[in-house]
């Protein structure tokens, strides 16, 4: 479980909650999502107030200063770690490894454009990788500017206050070429 959550979830408290996790199934108090939850926010409440100089009073109550959780960041702590457990149970990234494997034998000898959302840094990791490996071998040209051609197309402002899940996808794209332009190798 706590590699689970240190490589699927880049948890940096994944020993502790990977722990209190296993020890709270073995007492039959792990029911729900609610309960993870409450194990993340005990783990980060300790392990921030260890942190703060004994001499330092805060002001205001923890979680509310400038709209961020209380925890360095403005996501919820528990998200990691269901993010964690939900790219484990359904095997997420072996998929989209498959998908992008699938994609050069897919695209019409014509060429396509292609287009693929991800929606954290282990998807967008993989996917970037992919479009470099295939420009790098002449298949594809990257769309765009920026670093090596990529360019992301992130949502606006307006987008995300309407969809607030869509804070975090990243569009990228390239556009394979027909077969007679392909350079072989």
């Amino acid at each position: 479980m706590s590699e689970v959550l240190r490589d699927l979830g880049e948890e940096k408290h994944h020993k502790v909650i990977a722990r209190v996790l296993k020890q709270q199934e073995q007492l039959g108090q792990l029911e729900s999502t609610r309960d993870i939850a409450g194990i993340c926010r005990t783990v980060y409440s300790k392990a921030e107030r260890s942190k703060r100089p004994k001499n330092r009073s805060t002001k205001g109550k923890a979680g509310t200063e400038g709209g961020k959780t209380g925890f360095g960041t403005s996501i919820n702590p528990a998200t990691r770690v269901l993010q964690a457990l939900r790219i484990g149970v359904n095997r997420e990234l072996e998929q989209l490894d498959a998908v992008l494997d699938a994609i050069p034998s897919a695209v019409s000898k014509d060429g396509c454009l292609v287009a693929i959302i991800t929606f954290h840094s282990l998807e967008d990791r993989r996917v970037k990788r992919a479009l470099r490996l295939w420009a790098d071998n002449g298949l594809a040209q990257l769309c765009g500017g920026g670093v090596r051609g990529q360019k992301i197309v992130a949502p606006s402002k307006i987008e995300v206050a309407s969809n607030p899940r869509a804070r975090s996808a990243k569009l990228r794209l390239c556009r394979f070429l027909p077969h007679e332009q392909q350079r072989k190798h």
